[in-house]
Formats: C-alpha cells, sequence, structure tokens
C-alpha cells in the first residue's frame, strides 16, 4: 500500500516536472521571440525591416517559407510582397492576383491555417506547387483602425503539427509589421501631399511662404523665390520679416512686419487697396499685394502662418498708363475739335490768298506780302495737323521730310544743358523721307534718352545716316527696297542678351521710377511707318540701335504754294459745293466761278439733296459735287452722298474736311468718292482734283 502511495506520488512529481519543463520551454521560445522581434525592431525600417522579419519568423518557426504581403485595391484582388524568405535566402518579391490562393482570406481579414494538402485544396495556385509547398498559415496585418493593409504568412514543406497561430510569433511579428506598413503608406501619402502641394505652389501665379510659429520660414515656392530674389535654401531658417522686407508706398521708411501681426493678432492681414513696396535682396523696389493669415493646429492654436503676395508692379503701371490715356483722350477730343475749326478758319484765309495771288498777277509788286502771309498760314496749318495727329492717338500724317534735320534737331533739343555730346555723320545727298515730323521726332528723342541713361557719367553718341538697299527677306518684316538707315551708338555699359530680345515690350524696364513705355512707343511709330527698329549690344561694348525707314524719292508738293500760272482752258463744269463754314463757301464759289463754273452753294446736306434732287428732275445734273463730311447738328457728306447715289448711281463727289486725318479722307474710294481736299487747301488745289475728276468721268467732259 506505502508502495502504490509511494508510485502515485513519484508519477505527479513527475508530471510536474514535465510541466514545469515544458513551461521553461515555452517561456524560452517566447523569450526568443521577444528577443527576436527587439532585434528585428531595432535601427530597421521599411525594406531592411521586412527582410529581418520574414528571415527571423522562418527560423523561430522552422518553417521553409515566410513572407509579408501589401494587400492592393479594394476590395482587395491582387497582392504584392515586401520581403519573401525561401530556403534560407531572399527571393525577389512579385506582384499576383490573390484568386485561387490561400492568401485570400487572409487578405480580406481572416486568420488562415491549412496543416496539410495546401496543393490539393488550391490546385490552381502555381506557386504554392513550384515552391512544393504542404502547409501554410497566414494572419492579417490590422491597421490602428481596423483595416488589413496586408498579411504575414509561412508555408513549409511538410505539414505543420502545431497551430504556428496559437503560439505568440505570428500575432506579434503580425503586429509590428502592421505598425510599419502604415508608416510607410502614411509616409507615401505625406510625401504625395507634399509633392502636390509643391507642384500646385509651383503653378500659382502668386509667391507663397509658410512659417513656424516663431515666424521662420519653412517653405517657399519659386515665384516667391523670383519676388524676393531670396532662394529657398538660404531662406530656410530665417526670419519671414527679414525676407519680406514690406514698407508703406508713401512712408518708405514704416515697416509693415505682416508676421509679427499674425502670430500676435491671429487675425488675416489684407493688404489689397493699400498695396505696400516689397524691398528685394537687391534693393528692388516691387509693389505688391499680400494676404497673411495664421496656420492653426488641432487644438486651435498657432503653428504658423502662410504669406501670399502678388507682384502688381505692371498691373499699377497699366493702370496708371490708362489713367493716362483716358486724360490724353479726352484732351485729344478737343484737340480734334480745335483743330478742325482752325482747318476751317485756315482754309478761307489760305484759299482767299490763293484768289488774291491769282487776281493781282505775277508781277504785282505785292505778290511779296502774300508770299509772307503764304508762309505763316502754312506754318498754321501745320500746327493744325500736329494738333491732329495728337488727337488719333499716333496715326501718322506724313510728309516728306530731310531726315539729317530732324534728326539733328531732335538729338541736339534732347540733349540740351546735359553733360552728352553727339557726333554725326551723314551721308551726302541723303534722300528723303515720307513721315509724320513729330512722331519721328519722339522716335529720336526716345532713343537719345535711353543712351542717355545708359551712360550715367556723359559721353558721347554717335549718329550714322545713310542709303541702303534691302533685298526681299533680308530684313524681317521689309519690304525690298531703298532705306535710310540711321544708327544711334552709344558707350554704355551695353544690354544683357536676355533683356535684349525684351527691350521693346511695353513696361519692360530696368530703371527705378520708369515706365517702360518710351522704347515701345518708339518701335510702334517705326512700325507704322513700314519701317524696323532693331538694337545690337554687348555687355560692356555699348548698344547701337539701327533705324530703319522707306525712303521716297519723287514726289510733288501742294502745299499751298502758288502756282505760277493756271491752265489756260477753263472747266466748266457745273459744281455743287455743301459745307457748313459761309467763308468756305464764298471763297470755293468765287474760285469756281473763275474756272467758269456753274456753281450753286448750301450750307448743309439735307440741302444739298434737295438741290441735287431738283436738278437730276430738270435733267441738269452736276458734274461734281464737293461735300465736308462733317457739318454739326446736319447731315454730313457720307450720308448725302449715300442718298445721292441712290438717285445717280455715276455721280463723281469730293471729300472735303478739316479732319484731315478722317479714313473717310484717306480711303475716299472705299466711301463712293472719287477723291478727296483736306483743309485748309488753295485755289490750286482745288482746280487740280477738278480737273482729276472730271478726266475720270466717263464719256465727254464740260471743258473746253
Amino acid at each position: 500500500m506505502v508502495g502504490n502511495t509511494m508510485d502515485s506520488e513519484i508519477e505527479k512529481l513527475t508530471r510536474k516536472i514535465d510541466l514545469l519543463e515544458a513551461e521553461l520551454r515555452d517561456n524560452k521560445f517566447a523569450m526568443n521571440v521577444l528577443s527576436s522581434l527587439s532585434e528585428a525592431t531595432v535601427a530597421e525600417v521599411g525594406a531592411e525591416y521586412f527582410q529581418s522579419l520574414v528571415k527571423t519568423v522562418a527560423y523561430l518557426l522552422n518553417v521553409k517559407y515566410a513572407f509579408v504581403c501589401e494587400t492592393l485595391n479594394d476590395p482587395p484582388s491582387h497582392a504584392r510582397t515586401l520581403a519573401f524568405w525561401a530556403n534560407n535566402k531572399f527571393i525577389d518579391n512579385m506582384f499576383c492576383s490573390l484568386e485561387g490562393t490561400p492568401c485570400k482570406k487572409t487578405a480580406f481579414g481572416e486568420f488562415v491555417y491549412y496543416p496539410k494538402n495546401i496543393q490539393g485544396i488550391f490546385p490552381n495556385d502555381e506557386l504554392l506547387v513550384d515552391l512544393g509547398a504542404e502547409s501554410y498559415c497566414g494572419i492579417p496585418l490590422k491597421s490602428a483602425n481596423g483595416d488589413t493593409l496586408g498579411h504575414l504568412a509561412v508555408m513549409d514543406v511538410i505539414s505543420m503539427n502545431k497551430n504556428p497561430g496559437e503560439l505568440p510569433v505570428l500575432p506579434l511579428f503580425a503586429k509590428r509589421a502592421a505598425s510599419e506598413l502604415e508608416r510607410i503608406k502614411a509616409n507615401d501619402a505625406l510625401l504625395k501631399e507634399k509633392v502636390r502641394l509643391m507642384v500646385t505652389l509651383k503653378s500659382i501665379g502668386e509667391g507663397v511662404i509658410s512659417t513656424d510659429d516663431q515666424g521662420k520660414i519653412t517653405l517657399m515656392n519659386e515665384i516667391a523665390e523670383e519676388i524676393t530674389e531670396w532662394k529657398q535654401e538660404e531662406a530656410i531658417g530665417q526670419y519671414a520679416g527679414d525676407i519680406l522686407n514690406f514698407v508703406q508706398k508713401d512712408r518708405p521708411n514704416q515697416v509693415i512686419d505682416t508676421i509679427e501681426y499674425v502670430i500676435k493678432s491671429g487675425e488675416i492681414l489684407k493688404l489689397v487697396p493699400n498695396t505696400p513696396n516689397l524691398i528685394s535682396k537687391s534693393g528692388k523696389k516691387r509693389i505688391v499685394t499680400i494676404i497673411a493669415s495664421p496656420i492653426r493646429d488641432s487644438s486651435d492654436n498657432i503653428s504658423g502662418t502662410v504669406q501670399v503676395f502678388n507682384d502688381v508692379t505692371k498691373l499699377e503701371k497699366l493702370n496708371n498708363e490708362l489713367i493716362k490715356m483716358d486724360k490724353l483722350e479726352a484732351i485729344g477730343v478737343l484737340a480734334a475739335g480745335i483743330a478742325h475749326d482752325f482747318n476751317n478758319l485756315l482754309t478761307g484765309v489760305i484759299g482767299n490768298l490763293s484768289l488774291l495771288q491769282y487776281i493781282a498777277g505775277e508781277n504785282d509788286k505785292s505778290q511779296k506780302i502774300f508770299r509772307n502771309i503764304e508762309q505763316s498760314s502754312i506754318r498754321a496749318k501745320k500746327l493744325a495737323q500736329k494738333l491732329m495727329t495728337f488727337s488719333k492717338g499716333g496715326q501718322p500724317v506724313k510728309c516728306i521730310a530731310k531726315v539729317d534735320q530732324i534728326v539733328m534737331d531732335s538729338v541736339n533739343l534732347s540733349i540740351m544743358g546735359s553733360e552728352f555730346n553727339c557726333e554725326f555723320i551723314f551721308e551726302e545727298n541723303l534722300l528723303p523721307i515720307f513721315v509724320d515730323e513729330i512722331q519721328f521726332h519722339q522716335v529720336i528723342q526716345n532713343l537719345i534718352v535711353n543712351s542717355c541713361q545708359a551712360m550715367s557719367g556723359g559721353g558721347t553718341i554717335t549718329i550714322k545716316g545713310e542709303c541702303i538697299d534691302i533685298l526681299k527677306n533680308e530684313i524681317a518684316d521689309l519690304k525690298a527696297g531703298k532705306y535710310v538707315i540711321i544708327s544711334i551708338t552709344d558707350s554704355g555699359k551695353g544690354i544683357s542678351e536676355g533683356q535684349l530680345s525684351k527691350i521693346f515690350d511695353p513696361f519692360f524696364t530696368t530703371k527705378e521710377n520708369a515706365s517702360g513705355m518710351g522704347l515701345s512707343i518708339a518701335y510702334s511709330i517705326v512700325k507704322n511707318h513700314e519701317g524696323c527698329l532693331t538694337a545690337l549690344s554687348n555687355m560692356g561694348e555699348g548698344t547701337t540701335f539701327l533705324l530703319y525707314l522707306p525712303v521716297k524719292e519723287s514726289s510733288s508738293d501742294s502745299d499751298g504754294k502758288v502756282r505760277k500760272s493756271f491752265s489756260s482752258n477753263q472747266i466748266r463744269a457745273k459744281v455743287l459745293v455743301m459745307d457748313d463754314q459761309q467763308a468756305i463757301l464764298d471763297f470755293t464759289a468765287e474760285a469756281l466761278r473763275l474756272f467758269e463754273c456753274d456753281v450753286t452753294t448750301t450750307s448743309n446736306g439735307t440741302l444739298a439733296l434737295k438741290e441735287f434732287e431738283r436738278s437730276w428732275k430738270l435733267q441738269n445734273n452736276f458734274d461734281i459735287v464737293i461735300l465736308d463730311l462733317i457739318v454739326p447738328g446736319f447731315m454730313g457728306g457720307k450720308e448725302s452722298l449715300a442718298k445721292m447715289v441712290e438717285i445717280d448711281p455715276n455721280i463723281t463727289a469730293i471729300a472735303m474736311s478739316g479732319y484731315c486725318d478722317d479714313p473717310i479722307m484717306k480711303d475716299y474710294c472705299n466711301y463712293g468718292f472719287t477723291a478727296s481736299i483736306p483743309k485748309p487747301f488753295t485755289m490750286h488745289v482745288l482746280e487740280k482734283t477738278l480737273r482729276e475728276c472730271l478726266s475720270l468721268r466717263s464719256g465727254p467732259t464740260n471743258t473746253d
């Protein structure tokens, strides 16, 4: 009995020892797991961590294969391995479909254990066949919020006698792997967001600078670099107020610290209506608009600021120019009216003067006095043309001009009282050009001013003029023919290659407080004269402007000069004259009667139309009608002619106007007129125009 009791106690003790040994083995295994997990965690992230993980899992569980996968798509349809341990080595990662594999359930968040015959259960999984797998165990990788990110799996070529999932290995490593995969995904998302943010910041047209809560710069885009002239790598970590040097436009000594204001007040600051100046790194002033806003964290505390600013310097200049243009337009309307009335008055003076010259005869002693009056009248006429040119905003009123004289007059006027000298080198017998003298003066003056500004300490400007022949396509935008080329060369610092292509652009300037319009206006004027303006320059060697203008080899000038004798043949035409100025009607009628014309005068288009219609009905048609284009308060010449054409489609009409730049005066044929006479005009101009019109009429004329 005692022996049996002893045996029973020994048996119990043996079982306890076995249990203790098993517990010690499990504890030792757990310690190995924890040690391996710790070793796999230290200083390893990303791909290195996952490789260390699968290698450690395969070692601890004594299996041939271990791999970790990232699940793709939602719902999951494919997976990509992040690390794969097979037969004591790493194999290349792979991309595979989950359909028909033991990994599919794991990808949907289930724990999966197949202790044997895995190939028989999944006969279409070629990887299982290639690896000779017999058993499989997989555990999902869960994120902090429970989403399945991927799975950790082990396989072996023999059956698994014990479920690896019941051991602490897979759950512990799966949890750590899930954390690492979640971190990687978060970093990827953050990187993508950062890239998207940088692309967005790069694509927008405003400068953007962000700071931390101390006002130190953490980010700036390319536009901000361009406006401030600071590179991001230079500016990062600096106080933004030192980079964004904002000052009041009207009080340059008063600095605006937008960063300090936003951080202290927590309010959005907008400086749009009262745009300040930003002083760039090089000291250049730019007019900007600013919107500064606080950045708040999840606790609503200010964690930084974002400064959005826009360079509106060009826009501000454009607005100023538009205001000037509005003012100039208003003055232009006034100038046009004055010029029109002035031309009407001059027509009476110059016209009647030509009558006196004709009546007195060439040998009359009073002709000298008449010529003096004539010269004064011609100067008055040119003054009216200047007013008209101004009123039309730059449309040229051309005449024959000596280029060397205009250039010298313009240059000497531009440098008068300055420290600059000019050297003139002109070809002998330089051919005349056909230009608007006022506008050509402006071109030369703008070019000289630019040359003077390039030579800050004074110097010599060399101006040359010569005639050259231009072949077809030799110079862009120039027709083949003979041109006068004027070169203006300074000895300044020169223009860089990058800036040379922009100097004729409106508002482009490298000078403080300059409009950037001088060269662009000169370029536009030359273009309107069918010419070309170019520039040549090298840094340190000065700049040469080349001005090409077509020559006018021959022309007749009927600018009011007295014709020595009128044609012995009289005109004897029936003429209708319409003008609202009685002095013009009187002069024109008197001149026409000297030509033995039958003259009828009217003061507006309505009366002229009645006379024309009455004569038509009596079959005593007018040979020529002379119509003033503008009659305030009544029908003008254009409207009158349109109604007369309905009566007689073969009418011969002459347009007459004090608005010498009126489109009808230049393209009279397109409006139904046969010719045009700009006011003021002389008796000779009137006779010449009448004869030309009558010669164009079909059939015999009424001239002798």
